[in-house]
């Protein structure tokens, strides 16, 4: 009898703790699952719920996951695969419906700016979910990535900042690179329009990447894997012949020809980047009728930085477009020449990355969506070119 009553215990206790395994398992969910059942693979503006106001985009992704890495999602500079980018409203924090339309459009890479302004924590989550999408995460550090010094200073052509401590992100970047390793961030774009209004002169420019790739690569080894990308060069066409930006051009020439660049290229026997980047604005435009008026994309690309880097042995390097965008108020206006930049720029086979900029800049029409979030026509042309683009 004894016997009997121990084993009906053991068995209610068995049965209790299988139904109370089910329960828990019933309430934990799949972040991704209710994204997914929400998005309509077929790429239709439509679905999108028009109502992403303002409370919408301060939204930020808090579902709580496993932390994820990198290892075994090596891309490569030249994988056109990943071409497809864009920069996000904001770097450290992404709202769902962004998220969703990311994935709804076909984004596949994210240019996001480290500033100080914020701790390298509130990275991590934004990293995270572009792992989950597989998204390619190129880290932009700059005057705002450090405690910049700056004066005021005219090349000629108009007002500027000069900064007067590059070297001194060297150590931020000793840090933030291996922090970063294997947290998702695959590229690291070293400054942002040096030639241009947040000025380097091409000798403190060299010297600061060749420190930074020799140390991130050979010496100090933070990490080895890293694409590391040359800064997006100002490259706006002002009326240039043939979209030509003579300064930008003499800028990368002068660049090849400083002590600092030669003597790495010396001793290692290559450039001290794996990818040349440039920002190529106001090369393409449309009139009212959208019918376009100036495609100078393929050779202003190819008079600032194709033809140089092949005059320096960099011929083979991919070219990343790290900035482009249109700020025409004109919706119709804006998406034909987002969708004339994407195809054109597709064509070039040294160019691997396209990032529009951007998804929302407030105050601004260099948005793919309206200030209250809702999408704008060129969201549905970034989405159809994709399509269009990847059968």
């Amino acid at each position: 009898m004894k016997i009997k009553l121990v084993l009906l215990i053991l068995f209610m206790i068995i049965i209790t703790v299988i139904f109370a395994g089910c329960d828990k398992k019933q309430q934990v969910s799949d972040p991704n699952n209710d994204i997914n059942n929400d998005i309509n693979n077929d790429i239709n503006i439509k679905n999108i719920e028009e109502t992403g106001g303002n409370e919408n985009m301060s939204e930020n992704y808090d579902e709580k996951t496993e932390p994820l890495t990198k290892k075994n999602r090596n891309i490569s500079a030249n994988d056109k695969s990943y071409f497809f980018g864009i920069s996000p409203t904001d770097s450290h924090k992404i709202s769902e419906k962004e998220w969703e339309n990311y994935k709804l459009i076909g984004i596949k890479s994210l240019r996001i700016h480290l500033q100080k302004s914020h701790s390298w924590e509130d990275y991590e989550k934004v990293l995270q979910r572009a792992l989950e999408e597989d998204i390619e995460v190129v880290m932009l550090v700059s005057y705002e990535s450090y405690k910049s010094k700056s004066k005021n200073d005219d090349l000629g052509w108009g007002p500027i900042l000069h900064f007067t401590n590059p070297l001194d992100l060297v150590d931020v970047l000793a840090e933030a690179i291996p922090y970063f390793k294997d947290k998702g961030v695959t590229a690291w774009e070293i400054w942002n329009e040096q030639n241009g209004m947040w000025n380097l002169r091409p000798n403190e420019y060299a010297e600061l990447i060749t420190e930074v790739y020799e140390k991130c690569k050979y010496t100090d080894k933070w990490d080895e894997n890293a694409i590391i990308v040359f800064g997006g060069l100002d490259a706006v066409n002002v009326w240039f012949p043939n979209g030509i930006n003579g300064g930008s051009q003499e800028w990368l020439t002068e660049f090849y020809k400083t002590e600092a660049y030669k003597s790495f290229k010396e001793k290692y026997g290559h450039s001290p980047f794996d990818v040349m980047a440039i920002h190529p604005y106001n090369t393409i435009d449309v009139n009212a009728n959208l019918e376009m008026t100036m495609n100078n994309l393929k050779s202003a690309i190819s008079g600032v930085v194709l033809k140089t880097m092949a005059k320096n042995g960099d011929e083979d390097m991919p070219v990343w477009i790290t900035e482009l965008g249109d700020q025409n108020e004109n919706d119709e206006k804006n998406a034909k020449i987002l969708e004339l930049y994407m195809k054109t720029a597709y064509e070039i086979p040294q160019v691997t990355r396209f990032h529009w900029f951007k998804y929302l800049y407030v105050g601004s029409n260099y948005s793919i969506v309206k200030q209250n979030g809702t999408p704008r026509k060129s969201l549905q042309a970034y989405a159809d070119v994709v399509k269009e683009l990847s059968e």
